[in-house]
């Protein structure tokens, strides 16, 4: 009989039910008579050298319009009660969401799944980890904290990004123009007075045409988004006001994917989000990827299997490995 899958998520009543991807893998799972048990990154605890959780069984039915709530009372479970652990919790990657990840680790991968590897999520740095792997198809970029390298950087390109390198959903990324007279100061908040490491990445061209987003599961592009900036912003993320369009999944797209594909499935990254402009790969999720509802409401093919259907495949196809 098939273990529930748990899932580690944000609080069950801040999910929101239209665009949330970890309800959609709930429901799916529910759908095929999978038993799931959520919680929080606070419920993670360690008895006798294994990762343990306060846990409780949630329950979608397909159309469901509101978040689940737990079913009866929190009970304690072990990471080995399960076939596969699903570690949702959004960013940012503070010290409270690395120490669960260390917690995470204490389990015998031979027992159970995880969605993303503990391990993978750790060293994979959203906005680093390409840098190391893949570093060709990205725009000029620099990591720096040092004022004399990031204004000799951003002196050479005409427009430049600034990202922080744990925040998400766009959260302090600033674009300037190379001359304006706000870029000391911003640079000066944004690495900690000139000590915290940033990314600065040469302002792509047509940016404002949109960011696709491409899901990847198991190393294969299936499916993909386009994210185009509001008029008062010129980021595309879904909580900074961007809109969705249908996108398809392109030959450079692929050749992206398939030169990531061994390292990311070599340290358990089963399912991330991959961000492309104009191109140019500019940032791998891996700790909680979405989209997944918004692509699969602007499919233009209704033969086409849901994401999260595809996604519970692949999860199924990974248990019966163990």
């Amino acid at each position: 009989m098939q273990k529930p899958f748990l899932h580690i998520v944000n609080p069950l009543d801040t999910l929101n039910p239209k665009t949330d991807t970890s309800l959609a893998i709930v429901q799916e799972a529910c759908m095929r008579g999978i038993s799931n048990i959520a919680c929080e990154i606070g419920d993670i605890f360690i008895k006798d050298g294994l990762v343990h959780f306060v846990a409780g069984a949630v329950e979608l039915k397909p159309g469901y319009q509101h978040p689940p709530h737990y079913q009866g009372a929190k009970s304690v479970f072990s990471a080995h009660d399960f076939s596969a652990i699903f570690m949702r919790k959004d960013p940012p990657v503070d010290q409270v969401f690395t120490t669960a990840l260390f917690m995470l680790r204490c389990h015998d991968p031979s027992k159970v799944i995880f969605i993303n590897s503990p391990d993978g999520i750790l060293l994979c740095n959203e906005k680093l980890f390409g840098q190391k792997v893949v570093p060709e198809f990205f725009p000029p970029t620099l990591v720096a904290s040092d004022k004399t390298l990031l204004l000799d950087f951003i002196r050479q390109h005409e427009r430049v990004v600034l990202k922080p390198l744990l925040e998400s959903g766009g959260s302090g990324v600033l674009v300037f123009d190379r001359d304006d007279r706000n870029l000391l100061s911003a640079l000066g908040l944004l690495t900690s007075s000139f000590t915290m490491p940033i990314k600065a990445q040469s302002y792509i061209k047509n940016a404002r045409l949109g960011d696709k987003r491409v899901i990847v599961v198991g190393g294969h592009p299936v499916g993909a988004i386009t994210r185009v900036p509001s008029d008062r912003d010129h980021r595309a993320n879904g909580v900074a006001g961007g809109s969705f369009h249908a996108a398809v999944i392109e030959e450079r797209d692929r050749i992206i994917v398939e030169t990531l594909k061994p390292y990311l499935l070599d340290v358990g990254l089963h399912l991330v989000g991959i961000d492309i402009i104009g191109g140019y790969l500019t940032e791998i999720n891996v700790t909680s990827p979405t989209c997944i509802i918004q692509i699969e409401n602007l499919s233009q093919n209704p033969h086409e299997k849901p994401l999260r259907a595809q996604i519970v495949d692949y999860v199924i196809g990974l248990i019966a490995q163990i």
